[in-house]
């Protein structure tokens, strides 16, 4: 059953972007795209230099959709989600970096429905991750990836995935001390795995990620803040987390740990 408190209006899309001229304008295309009908488009500029800035313009001089460009210098990619959801007016946010896109033109239409329909605060999909051969990979995220002992596997849920009722951004910014992980850690912080509020896992493919060389992160970055996450928010579990990560550290068992993966979480 659907109540006043569950009904959704306006949706807002961020794209964070930073010299991606030659990527954004799929991006764009594709949340125009989109068959919901009130949708905000806001579109975070860190000073580009290659054109970017540009292509937003003509994107909102075709007059296809509400777009709302911001440029301007920021502290990297946390602190431009940050920027940008101060200027956010939906009653649900979802980011889409720039190169990244919807799967298909249906999906902020499907995912509203379900978070109406459910009540729900949080409502993820699965990626398709596009890799530079042109070959493709389902990342799937099943209900199982709701529950906080997930996280202790060292893994998350990509953030391109997720809708997220702007209420719980309120007074909650990303840290921008965490330059990789700081949407995981915002999760563990805000308690989006708490009793008080409710995700849902919608079954359907959300994004397509493209896995460049636009995606490679630090590693060895990534697994220190991914352990401070436990540190801080899961204290007692972070021997299997440091249990995961010894077996990732050893060849063998770190094939046996993929072929695993594969298994449960690849379709």
């Amino acid at each position: 059953m659907i109540t006043d408190k569950n009904m959704i209006s306006k949706i807002t899309v961020i794209t964070v972007v930073y010299n991606a001229a030659s990527r954004l304008q799929e991006t764009i295309d594709s949340v125009l795209g989109q068959d919901h009908e009130d949708i905000e488009y806001i579109i975070k500029d860190g000073g580009s230099t290659d054109g970017t800035v540009d292509v937003v313009k003509r994107a909102i001089e075709s007059g296809q959709g509400n777009i709302v460009l911001l440029s301007g210098k920021d502290d990297g990619i946390y602190d431009a989600m940050n920027i940008a959801l101060k200027s956010a007016t939906g009653d649900v946010v979802q980011f889409l970096n720039a190169g990244d896109r919807f799967a298909d033109s249906d999906v902020v239409s499907r995912a509203m429905k379900v978070m109406e329909e459910t009540g729900a605060d949080i409502v993820f999909g699965d990626v398709m991750y596009e890799n530079p051969d042109g070959t493709t990979d389902i990342r799937c995220y099943p209900q199982g990836c709701a529950r906080k002992v997930y996280y202790l596997t060292g893994d998350c849920i990509n953030h391109q995935c997720m809708f997220v009722r702007r209420s719980l951004f309120d007074g909650n910014d990303f840290n921008t001390s965490f330059k990789i992980c700081a949407d995981r850690e915002w999760m563990l912080r805000v308690g989006a795995y708490s009793s008080n509020l409710k995700m849902k896992a919608l079954g359907f493919t959300v994004a397509v990620y493209p896995l460049d060389g636009a995606s490679v992160v630090n590693k060895e970055r990534y697994r220190k803040e991914a352990g401070i996450c436990v540190r801080r928010y899961m204290p007692a579990g972070y021997p299997v987390y440091a249990l995961f990560e010894f077996v990732r550290g050893q060849k063998r068992l770190a094939d046996v740990l993929h072929k695993l993966y594969k298994k449960l979480y690849f379709g």
